[in-house]
């Protein structure tokens, strides 16, 4: 029994003396650092915030938000529609193209890292497609055109004839193609049908607000008819530093429809601007001006509104926002639609439509007036707004084809 010991002995002793040389001598191999086993990456992404989809044409959706942090670096977002995963993206926006006109689609975004971990789904948001653009009315050259369009109410170029006076209108003058002026103003609110700042062919019309009065001379023009809903189309021009003074007021209309003259229907100007604040906008528009999720501050914006029976306005409620003060000295087409029979408005600025069917309460059914008008709630501003190929019809109009 002696002699098994100590040969059981050797034998350990040798074992061990191996496992150290091959060790570097002396440390056991459960104490290397090097054959630790690596750490695990299990911490997923934070939830992309600020989520915001935006509806730019009838077949696409931007989509973008403020981006995701993690412990070792975002590798990307997944974009589901719909609840189900559509695409994935390497940056903090995306682009859903081939979409369906009139069509609500809802988003929601995750991120992921290198390891595979994921976050959860931002809260959902949605955006509708606009209607696709309809077609444009040959009817846009006064009088008549190469093809009239049997639904054209008035159309003023400007171009035939010389105003009867210059400048035109002011306060009491006479009548120019079916335009009557106002018999209020003060001598110094003449606007003028200006030949320098036309679109096309002669003349455009230039109201002209001067510093130290509310308002200009207005023209109205009585339609042939009591007409249910209408488009107004017209070319519009801001001269420099325009813009600027127009957001020195809160409000400054130039144009009404109603009947008899009536003015409770406008379109207006209204400083605004676009912050995006989702659902945590300030009071009382929690969810953004009109549900858009945006705060308005600061731009010069067409609006529609309505002063009764209960005040409403409305700048965008799609689409990109055009901001005037970014375009003086530059046309753009502007289009309108009042639907009085079924209180609803529509709005397109070079084609694209920014306000679809937006629902407005109109004390009245009917339009047989179109009045131009200056007021500026301020009396220290002073701007101009020209305007040239006016359109009114009963349907959709489009540019200018010439």
């Amino acid at each position: 029994m002696k002699t098994s010991c100590a040969r059981f002995s050797m034998t350990v002793l040798v074992a061990a003396l191996f496992l150290g040389a091959c060790n570097g001598g002396g440390t056991s191999s459960s104490s290397s650092s090097n054959n630790s086993p690596p750490v695990t990456d299990t911490a997923a992404p934070t939830v992309p915030a600020n989520v915001a989809a935006s509806a730019v044409s009838s077949t696409q959706i931007n989509l973008t938000w403020t981006a995701s942090t993690d412990n070792t670096g975002v590798v990307g977002y997944r974009i589901y529609r719909g609840g189900a995963q559509i695409s994935t993206t390497t940056g903090p926006s995306y682009s859903n193209t081939g979409l369906s006109a009139s069509t609500t689609y809802s988003y929601r975004v995750a991120a992921y890292d290198a390891a595979g971990n994921v976050s959860s789904q931002s809260a959902a948001v949605s955006a509708t497609t606009p209607a696709t653009a309809p077609s444009s009315s040959p009817e846009a050259i006064c009088p008549g055109g190469t093809n009239p369009n049997p639904n054209v109410i008035l159309c003023e170029d400007f171009d035939s004839d010389s105003p009867p006076t210059n400048p035109w209108p002011c306060k009491n003058g006479p009548t120019w193609h079916g335009w009557a002026p106002s018999n209020y103003g003060g001598p110094l609110s003449c606007n003028t049908v200006n030949a320098s700042t036309h679109r096309s062919d002669a003349r455009a019309y230039g109201i002209s607000k001067l510093s130290g009065t509310n308002d200009t001379v207005d023209i109205e023009h009585t339609l042939p008819g009591n007409y249910p809903a209408v488009n107004i189309r017209f070319y519009m021009y801001l001269p420099t530093g325009s813009a600027s003074e127009i957001m020195n007021s809160s409000s400054i209309h130039f144009m009404f429809v109603g009947p008899n003259n009536a003015a409770y229907s406008a379109i207006d100007f209204r400083r605004r601007s676009a912050t995006y604040c989702g659902t945590a906008c300030p009071s009382p528009n929690t969810n953004g001006e009109n549900n858009s999720g945006y705060e308005w501050v600061d731009h010069t914006m067409l609006a529609l509104h309505t002063y009764t029976p209960s005040e409403d306005w409305v700048v965008e409620t799609q689409g990109t926002p055009f901001f005037w003060e970014q375009h003086e000295n530059e046309w753009h087409l502007v289009e309108v639609r009042f639907d009085f029979a079924n209180s609803r408005v529509s709005m397109w600025i070079d084609e694209n439509q920014i306000v679809n069917n937006y629902p407005m309460v109109f004390p009245y059914s009917s339009v047989n007036v179109l009045s131009f008008s200056g007021y500026s709630n301020v009396t220290t501003t002073s701007f101009g707004i020209n305007i040239d190929d006016l359109v009114v019809s009963t349907s959709y109009i489009g540019p200018r084809v010439n």
